[in-house]
């Protein structure tokens, strides 16, 4: 009973809002995803801790050879500003699979990874960056969608995730947990869909006309996140807003 009650008090809370934007209107102001993120991050009033991006593509309906595979790791590389000389690349192949791999520490703060996989019938490229920090996330989406650009892959065609991590210092009660969410939908004018809460994670699922990119769920369309998830033997609440979806890693 209690958690039902939870879960109608977010939807009469959220749709209460989203009625209340209806009428006034959505902002007008052009942002970019990251920045809107940082907005909405911002809105929580939670202390940021890390940053990551995850971006994948098929770059050819075939298989590639290793040495194909490398070449493109050694493209995509470049929009980092990467000289050949500065990295290795890990080559595996068995036939049926392979795959060119690139690991790399871009700064004390910032590690990339690229991935080119090779598969009998397609070959995908893979980029995550993770960082301990949020400043210059903009700067790694945008190098992230040149790397796929230097292969021919048109932004649209990438299926991006980017994702700021923060904490708050508190065990946030329920009534806590709705304020920090509705702070951070109502900073991109997005609607509430879906919510849930398993496993000691409650994510909200929303959709905003303000993002780029969206993804189909069985309730509609989404593009924004916020999880939030009390961190073991302590009493800090970790706080994670993402878009278009929350990344698995959390």
């Amino acid at each position: 009973m209690k958690k039902l009650t939870a879960i109608m008090l977010v939807i009469l809370v959220l749709t209460g809002w989203y009625l209340k934007r209806e009428e006034t209107g959505p902002v007008a102001e052009d942002l970019s995803d990251i920045q809107l993120l940082s907005a909405a991050f911002a809105a929580t009033g939670a202390v940021a801790d890390a940053a990551e991006i995850s971006a994948w593509a098929v770059v050819a309906p075939s298989h590639y050879t290793p040495r194909q595979a490398e070449a493109a790791v050694e493209t995509m590389a470049e929009a980092f500003e990467l000289n050949r000389l500065e990295y290795n690349v890990q080559l595996r192949s068995t036939g049926h699979y392979g795959y060119a791999l690139l690991d790399y520490e871009l700064s004390d703060t910032v590690h990339l990874r690229i991935q080119v996989q090779s598969l009998d019938t397609e070959t995908i490229a893979c980029i995550e960056i993770r960082q301990t920090v949020h400043r210059g996330l903009e700067t790694m989406h945008r190098q992230t969608l040149q790397a796929f650009a230097a292969l021919g892959i048109a932004a649209e065609e990438v299926k991006i995730t980017s994702c700021l991590e923060g904490h708050v210092n508190a065990r946030l009660r329920d009534s806590d947990k709705l304020n920090l969410v509705y702070s951070a939908f109502n900073a991109v004018d997005a609607a509430y869909q879906e919510g849930v809460n398993a496993n000691g994670v409650a994510v909200w699922s929303g959709w905003s006309p303000r993002f780029a990119q969206s993804v189909h769920t069985g309730i509609g369309e989404v593009n924004f996140g916020v999880a939030l998830r009390r961190q073991k033997d302590s009493n800090r609440t970790v706080v994670r807003i993402a878009t278009p979806v929350l990344p698995g890693s959390f």
